[in-house]
């Protein structure tokens, strides 16, 4: 019944192709892309030559953002290291410049203060050159009943997870419209696709960046430029550092992903410019029920899920 199933689905895929190809060629293109990045192996996808390309990483000293930098300095590209750990983020850059990196650049930023952002990107700009990819990816998160969080915390939370993005796109998104270039990288998480109980600062805040991240790519599009590109990566559960704050259901250990896992799936991405990734694609059922059930429905059904 599955392999039925499977294949119909492609038929389907098929007849879509051929009709958009003929009706609409521009469109054709994108449905293929689409089909491909969700249910298709990824290497029939090109992947973009990033050589010599200048990369600007946020959270990049510990966690996926230092897997990031390694997997882009073997690909011998131009770092900029952004972190507020400074001496974790200096290893970082040392493995990097092993990795073959053609230069690495970094930085000890508070990110939740916008002075510090343009100030460290309008260094960037005239020690290294404009940034041709943008990952905004540092992020805190801390488990515990919203009621029961300090507010200074909570301030915390959406300026550096969400609000931060705002100013990364005021400095850098500017040169990117005026050359019709460049890529705009959101790590944000599936707490900004449902509601995460105990986390609702950190779910609010990553809403808001996969909210903003939406909003400035069609307002990019609107402008005209089509090769400037954005990517959203909404992970569950990573084994890292940030986990550690964060109380994990026992029937979910199972499904905590590993790094190295994500950060494979996030260069796949990157590199096929993919515009929206959900890790794991399970996630995608759950999520896709939320229009039809009805509201009490869809919290039983997935407060069962995380018992």
């Amino acid at each position: 019944m599955a392999c039925c199933c499977c294949g119909w689905f492609w038929i389907v895929v098929a007849v879509m192709s051929v009709l958009s190809y003929l009706l609409m060629p521009s469109l054709y293109k994108n449905i293929y892309r689409a089909m491909i990045a969700n249910f298709g192996p990824l290497g029939w996808l090109k992947r973009k030559d990033v050589t010599g390309k200048i990369v600007l990483i946020t959270g990049a000293a510990n966690g996926i953002g230092r897997l990031m930098a390694l997997r882009f300095a073997a690909l011998r590209v131009k770092l900029v290291l952004w972190d507020i750990d400074e001496k974790a983020l200096q290893q970082t850059a040392k493995e990097c410049e092993q990795l073959g990196a053609e230069s690495v650049f970094v930085q000890k930023i508070d990110l939740s203060a916008r002075e510090n952002i343009y100030q460290a990107a309008d260094l960037v700009k005239s020690k290294v050159g404009h940034v041709d990819i943008l990952i905004n990816n540092a992020g805190i998160a801390k488990g515990g009943l919203f009621m029961e969080k300090d507010d200074q915390w909570i301030e915390a939370s959406m300026r550096i997870n969400a609000i931060s993005h705002l100013w990364m796109a005021k400095a850098f998104l500017g040169h990117m419209i005026e050359t019709d270039s460049g890529h705009i990288v959101c790590i944000a998480s599936v707490a900004g696709l449902y509601g995460a109980k105990t986390l609702v600062d950190y779910s609010a805040s990553k809403f808001a960046a996969v909210g903003f991240q939406e909003a400035i790519e069609n307002e990019v599009y609107y402008l005209n430029k089509r090769h400037v590109q954005f990517t959203t990566v909404c992970p569950f559960y990573i084994q890292t550092r940030m986990l550690d704050g964060i109380p994990i259901p026992e029937s979910l250990n199972k499904d905590v992903l590993s790094p190295e896992s994500v950060v494979d799936q996030i260069m796949d991405a990157i590199l096929t410019d993919q515009r929206m990734v959900i890790i794991p694609p399970k996630v995608r059922f759950l999520l896709s029920l939320k229009p039809w059930l009805p509201r009490r429905s869809f919290q039983q059904f997935s407060l069962r899920q995380h018992k």
